[in-house]
């Protein structure tokens, strides 16, 4: 019997240069992503981005998104957040016709999980930007 591998490509991003030295953030991502990995299969190329989860210009995510379109694969990130807050920058990448999986959130998955993301975006997204702001180093 084969067994298949299913074959990822990995998105982490912090919010700023401090976190990016240091890789107290992109620790913590990588190691969710490694976590659900080890039920759902095998990163094939990795990306690491230090910008505000605010803009929608990422060269890095971009790149990803290449990367995942040529070898048709789904993008996996640690969470939600470390993609995108708003809803407007998540339904344009859903359309991008690039598959996302989220490590915290595993049961977001194929249309379905679209579905679900969509609704759950715009619920927790409204001031969440603003109430996590104080708390990210500068």
């Amino acid at each position: 019997m084969s067994v298949t591998i299913n074959r990822f490509v990995a998105y982490y991003r912090v919010s700023t240069a401090k976190q990016g030295v240091s890789g107290l953030g992109l620790a913590a991502q990588r190691s969710a992503v490694a976590a659900y990995l080890k039920e759902h299969g095998q990163v094939i190329a990795e990306f690491k981005e230090v910008e505000s989860g605010r803009r929608s210009d990422r060269p890095a995510l971009e790149r990803a998104l290449a990367e995942a379109r040529v070898h048709r694969v789904p993008i996996v990130v640690a969470k939600v957040d470390r993609l995108t807050r708003s809803v407007a920058f998540l339904s344009r990448l859903l359309e991008s016709g690039v598959e996302v999986r989220f490590a915290d959130l595993p049961e977001i998955e194929g249309p379905t999980g679209r579905f679900m993301l969509q609704l759950l975006i715009p619920k927790i997204s409204p001031g969440y930007s603003d109430l996590i702001s104080p708390r990210i180093p500068r």
